[in-house]
């Protein structure tokens, strides 16, 4: 009985929409008006019927649970969408598009890498934000990402703010503030994440809740695409040799800013670096998907992209190294797809065929 007394005392708070005015503009006219009596009737009576029915539902709103209403984004703590079911061990989050426009939904997924159906973990309706570029923690648990106002100028050049969330999608929080932050990584330990700030122009690492950001690179004036080595000694990265954005090449760094070395030709485009597992070696792409040694070595390509495929690109590799996931630019540049690689056979399998714009994906880690 004390909870029926709260959920009127709640509904007692409710404010109802004035459409009074709205019923008077329906009111009887001078007869120069066209409209004849009996559709003003009708109109009345009308707007009668949705009154009630308003308060209808705000009764049983009221009634059913809370009507606060959600709040935007702020610095810390942010409200968390209903909780999606929990990612399984072998979860792929990617960031998943409405279309190919510039001002299209983006929102971040997660797909088992078997297959299967792909689940939603943000969505626009939270505020109408866009989300995308997710990474995992190095031990599975939580997911950096980055998140702007769709209407937001900087969103059409991947910038917003570095968030935060649990692996289910709970507990977000905003670790940046400016909407300049793009392209998140995590140290292995998982105390650090790397990022890139003002459209690339700087290398930045700030500590996993946000504080002591520091830049440790803006000599190039071009950074893209951090990935942190497994044994948490350098980070690579895309840049241009020249500072001529059209041509692009894989660089290392050592997290203090010392040590800035190139590993891959500047005469073709090459990009978004991943770590294999054991650090051994550097997935990239270059048109196809690259394997090539930690040291620049042994580079060759694993993938064959060839009409109606357009561009292999953004690798992520399997936690026991067997497996690359990646997007795949088709139908003659018209969708973006997942697909994984198994290198021992060369094999390729669509992962999300029924989606035509797909990107940045990762795959869980195993836990350490």
């Amino acid at each position: 009985m004390a909870d029926l007394r709260h959920r009127f005392a709640v509904l007692d708070r409710v404010d109802v929409p004035d459409v009074w005015q709205q019923v008077n503009d329906l009111g009887p006219r001078p007869p120069s008006e066209e409209r004849p009596p009996t559709a003003t009737r009708i109109a009345v009576a009308i707007v009668a019927l949705l009154i009630a029915a308003a308060g209808i539902a705000l009764a049983v709103r009221s009634l059913g649970g809370s009507s606060s209403p959600s709040s935007s984004p702020t610095p810390g703590r942010t409200p968390s969408p209903s909780s999606p079911p929990t990612p399984p061990a072998d979860a792929i989050v990617f960031a998943r598009s409405a279309s190919d426009s510039l001002d299209a939904r983006i929102e971040i997924a997660y797909v088992p890498a078997g297959g299967g159906d792909v689940v939603l973990m943000t969505t626009e309706g939270k505020q109408g934000w866009v989300a995308a570029e997710p990474r995992w923690s190095p031990d599975g648990s939580r997911i950096a990402f980055v998140m702007s106002p769709r209407s937001h100028l900087t969103r059409f050049a991947g910038d917003g703010d570095i968030y935060a969330m649990n692996a289910d999608g709970t507990d977000i929080r905003r670790l940046t503030e400016g909407l300049n932050a793009s392209t998140p990584a995590w140290s292995p330990d998982g105390s650090q994440i790397a990022f890139v700030r003002n459209q690339g122009r700087a290398l930045v690492i700030m500590d996993a809740d946000g504080s002591n950001q520091h830049v440790i690179a803006r000599d190039r004036g071009y950074y893209q695409w951090p990935a942190w080595s497994p044994n948490g000694r350098l980070i690579a990265y895309q840049s241009s040799p020249d500072k001529n954005t059209e041509v692009t090449a894989i660089f290392i760094i050592q997290p203090d800013g010392t040590d800035d070395r190139r590993l891959t030709s500047g005469s073709a485009s090459a990009g978004f670096p991943a770590w294999s597992p054991d650090g051994s070696r550097i997935a990239y792409s270059s048109g196809q998907l690259w394997i090539m040694n930690s040291d620049g070595s042994n580079a060759h390509h694993v993938t064959n992209c060839r009409l109606p495929c357009v561009f292999d690109f953004a690798p992520a590799w399997s936690p026991d190294a067997g497996a690359l996931v990646f997007v795949r630019q088709e139908d003659g540049g018209r969708a973006r797809r997942l697909y994984i690689l198994e290198l021992a056979t060369g094999a390729v399998r669509s992962l999300t065929p029924e989606i035509r714009w797909a990107g940045s994906p990762d795959w869980r880690p195993e836990p350490g």
